[in-house]
């Protein structure tokens, strides 16, 4: 019996080694199968992190690469020759006029030669656009915009985007225009070419050319020059201020002695619209000339009396009636050559440098101060006032002259 037991016992335990090795078994081959499906999902995702590391990587690469063309002298020097180039092409333009263009140097090719140096702007202006990108991607664009002359590149690049169209059209009108033999076979409105007044922004081109300011580093010697010129400017502002004030009190002087009283003789080449003048009135009690300005010009239907002058003077209540002006306070009058006929004729021009007004009377001082022609001023002045003019002249001439600008 004890026998039996004990086989029964050894049996028993024989089946449960069993059941636990097969139990192992399945947990092994479970943790086989999950370890798979886990590297599995690992083999995904990292696959995943590697081809966004490698976008990231590739689009870091092309930072960095902006970045060192951005820094790099290679794209300094390209720009300066471009730049170079822009000043070559802009100094051998001249006018182009389409209806004349066989009494060109370039005869008939005119206007094709124009079209080149139209479509040559945009290539200029592409790689400046290209030139700012570059440094706005490599720099940063706070780097970039916070340096001053990135700025002003900035600003020119923008300039020239603004004419691009403005330069289509004119090289447009070029273009349909080659081939044709006279005025009546071009094809575009002669307005929209340069000759023909073009666009107005096409002077902003010339802004470029202050790039090439950019040349200076390649001479230290220049550099030096201009941060010593720099460093003066900061001292002589007291004496710039000091020329101001001596311009404006003897400017304000001269407008109290000689507003009014400066008149040239007469000059028929000088009459024109806007021609500021002093004209007689045969019935003015006053029996003074008035202070008038050339508003038309009329020779066939006034051929006595052919300017036609608004009075500044003379819409007074009463004095406009008694003057016989217009309601917008004109008159027709004659030259002086006409006197006598019973009309209103000009006595004399009012000269280009005068002291009737605070500006005329700025330009007037400062060119007296100048000393450039300043004697036929003196003249003129001279003329209506005296020679005690002379001392007015003589005082500007020896302090602001002589004293001031010379320190």
């Amino acid at each position: 019996w004890k026998s039996h037991s004990m086989e029964m016992a050894v049996q028993q335990g024989v089946n449960k080694m069993g059941k636990s090795a097969k139990s192992l078994v399945r947990s092994i081959s479970s943790a086989a199968g999950l370890g798979d499906k886990t590297r599995s999902k690992r083999r995904q995702v990292n696959d995943k992190l590697s081809k966004k590391k490698g976008n990231v990587d590739g689009w870091r690469n092309i930072l960095w690469q902006l970045k060192t063309l951005a820094y790099s002298e290679g794209l300094s020097n390209g720009i300066l020759i471009v730049i170079v180039l822009n000043f070559i092409t802009m100094a051998i333009d001249f006018d182009c006029d389409v209806c004349h263009r066989n009494q060109l140097p370039l005869g008939s090719d005119c206007a094709t030669y124009k079209a080149v140096l139209e479509i040559s702007n945009i290539v200029f202006a592409a790689i400046f656009l290209c030139e700012m990108i570059i440094k706005i991607l490599g720099m940063g664009v706070v780097k970039y915009f916070t340096s001053r002359v990135n700025l002003f590149d900035a600003g020119i690049v923008i300039i020239s985007l603004i004419e691009i169209e403005p330069v289509l059209i004119v090289f447009d009108c070029y273009r349909t225009s080659k081939g044709a033999d006279d005025y009546t076979q071009i094809t575009c409105p002669l307005d929209d070419c340069p000759n023909k007044g073009g666009s107005n922004l096409t002077v902003l081109r010339t802004f470029r050319l202050v790039r090439i300011v950019k040349l200076l580093r390649a001479f230290p010697d220049v550099q030096k020059q201009i941060k010593i010129v720099i460093s003066v400017l900061g001292s002589v502002a007291a004496l710039n201020g000091l020329i101001l004030i001596f311009l404006l009190i003897f400017c304000i002087l001269g407008m109290n002695i000689f507003g009014g009283g400066m008149a040239d003789s007469w000059d028929p080449e000088l009459m024109g619209l806007g021609a500021q003048v002093y004209v007689s009135i045969p019935w003015d009690p006053s029996g003074i000339p008035r202070y008038g300005q050339v508003v038309e010009m009329d020779f066939l239907n006034h051929s006595v009396a052919p300017w036609n002058l608004e009075i500044r003077y003379g819409r007074e209540q009463g004095v406009q009636e008694m003057l016989g002006l217009t309601d917008e306070g004109t008159l027709w009058a004659s030259g002086p050559e006409d006197y006598g006929v019973g009309v209103p004729f000009i006595d004399s021009i009012v000269p280009r440098l005068h002291f009737d007004d605070i500006l005329h009377a700025i330009v007037t001082t400062f060119q007296i101060l100048t000393v450039a022609n300043w004697n036929d001023v003196l003249y003129i002045a001279a003329g209506g006032n005296g020679a005690v003019t002379g001392l007015y002249f003589y005082s500007i001439i020896a302090v602001g002259n002589w004293m001031l600008l010379n320190l």
